[in-house]
């Protein structure tokens, strides 16, 4: 029975056994056999069962206690001091789990690999209080099985990232993973060092808790990663996907972070917030599971090439703050290429611009399952300036516009719009501070297929038109067949216009 102990009485025991044996030898050759045999069976169970090791942190970053000595198979106890800091050097050390009771924070440099080592669910990182780490590469890893749960908790914060200008990461190699924190996961805070988190191909991870990437932080996710808590990228910070990341809670980017969806990567939202979505640059796939009319909402230049597959729950938002609209971070979304589908929705399936800009450079992207028809809306929601702009370099068909503001719709010389009204009575609608300014207008370029009689009733007044140099033309008007056209005054207005401009003049004179 003893021999499936993993503790240092069987070693004891097994130690006294074979002294025993060796005071009891007498010339038989068979006693012979049987103590070599002990001695090696003692020998194998030595490399095999886990050792443990204690380790006292020091006080200041200059007397780091050295981790050193360890193997994979070593359980690690680091033990606290009354500094409320505890410094420790990783010293290249691997080791099979680390276990921390005192609640201040375990602060450790230099590379170090926690391998856990076990075909089996195992518990391998447990510690009361925070953990900071800076200078090095912290490997997670599992030699025995990259398929059995190896757990991580830290009941404090977990802190990658250094006040100095060094380079520091976390990463995730062939192991299943569940990496719990209480206050939360921070990457790279600082914008003077580098500091990342990478999910190699390898590895399978969860992550519980909130994480925050700071303005020196990077996400590299090349295997799969689980997030259930709240993300939020800073100014700064960087996401790769060329793997599987999926999140339950939202995802903040804000302005002047960036998202490379790369080609093969697939990003999957499935929370019921609404995500903030800044710096895009994708080829890969993003699904939003959700059916609750949530959307996204892209805040900075994004962009969405061949290659791309969204699937948007209801709606896309392109919202950037007034802070932000004469820089680079001004929020746009170029739509490149690939395929964009918003979902059925209780609300309709639309783009919705607010101090925001649209670019299609490829008319075919957009697309709609709104049981309808197969084509989006476009709306403008009171913007705070004058800004909200469509910006048309492909023929492109949508279902209407929805104007509660103005919004600019620059054309260049090829493209062509078409507006079906499938979904709605109005092709193009506006609220009381709704109005359209058409640029690089062109007769025979601006369609409408159903409901033509009211739009002729709608745009009355609220539609203008500018030549390719922004020299205005006149107002619009819808003809029988559809098109959009230039209104020509009839001869009793220009009349009464030049009557107008004849008494202004009379009077202007009578004054000087």
């Amino acid at each position: 029975m003893l021999i499936f102990r993993q503790d240092r009485v069987l070693y004891i025991n097994i130690y006294q056994y074979i002294i025993d044996l060796k005071k009891k030898l007498i010339k038989d050759k068979r006693m012979k056999k049987l103590l070599c045999a002990s001695c090696i069976l003692y020998a194998f169970l030595c490399a095999s069962f886990a050792d443990t090791a204690s380790f006292t942190g020091g006080s200041t970053k200059e007397t780091r206690q050295y981790i050193s000595g360890t193997t994979n198979n070593t359980d690690v106890l680091l033990v606290g001091n009354d500094s409320g800091t505890y410094y420790f050097n990783g010293n290249f050390a691997t080791l099979k789990s680390i276990t921390g009771n005192d609640t201040g924070t375990y602060s450790v440099a230099f590379d170090f690999t926690v391998d856990a080592n076990s075909a089996d669910a195992v518990s391998v990182w447990s510690l009361a209080g925070s953990f900071a780490y800076n200078y090095g590469t912290l490997t997670f890893k599992n030699t025995a099985s990259s398929s059995a749960l190896a757990s991580f908790s830290t009941d404090g914060t977990f802190t990658v990232d250094s006040p100095a200008e060094q380079t520091q990461s976390l990463v995730f190699d062939s192991i299943t993973a569940n990496f719990s924190t209480g206050n939360g996961l921070f990457v790279g805070g600082t914008d003077i060092a580098t500091s990342s988190l990478v999910v190699k191909s390898s590895a399978n991870v969860e992550i519980a808790g909130s994480q925050t990437y700071g303005a020196s932080g990077t996400l590299d996710v090349q295997g799969t990663l689980l997030s259930t808590g709240k993300q939020t990228f800073e100014s700064g910070s960087k996401v790769s996907v060329s793997g599987s990341l999926a999140s339950s809670g939202s995802m903040v980017f804000i302005a002047g972070a960036a998202l490379d969806l790369k080609s093969g990567g697939t990003l999957t939202l499935s929370g019921g917030e609404i995500s903030r979505f800044s710096g895009v640059n994708s080829s890969g796939k993003l699904v939003q599971t959700t059916t609750s009319d949530v959307g996204l909402n892209i805040v900075g230049p994004s962009y969405v090439n061949e290659g791309s597959d969204w699937s948007i729950d209801g709606k896309i938002y392109v919202s950037g703050t007034t802070s932000d609209l004469n820089s680079d971070l001004r929020a746009k979304l170029y739509v490149n290429g690939g395929n964009i589908t918003i979902k059925t929705s209780s609300g309709g399936n639309r783009v919705i611009l607010q101090n925001g800009s649209l670019y299609i450079n490829d008319g075919s992207v957009f697309k709609s399952t709104n049981g309808i028809g197969d084509h989006i809306c476009i709306v403008t929601v009171n913007s705070t300036s004058n800004v909200d702009a469509v910006y048309l370099n492909s023929s492109t068909v949508i279902d209407r516009f929805y104007i509660a503001s103005l919004l600019n719709l620059y054309m260049d010389d090829e493209s062509t719009l078409t507006l079906t009204s499938e979904s709605h009575t109005h092709p193009i609608e506006f609220n009381e501070n709704g109005s359209l300014s058409i640029y690089n207008f062109r007769e025979d370029s601006i369609f409408i297929t159903n409901n033509i009689d009211s739009a002729k009733i709608d745009i009355d007044g609220k539609v203008s038109l500018y030549d390719e140099n922004g020299l205005f033309l006149g107002m619009a008007g819808v003809s029988d067949t559809g098109a959009l056209t230039l209104v020509v005054p009839e001869p009793a207005e220009v009349a009464l216009m030049f009557g107008a401009l004849s008494l202004f003049a009379a009077a202007f004179r009578r004054r000087i």
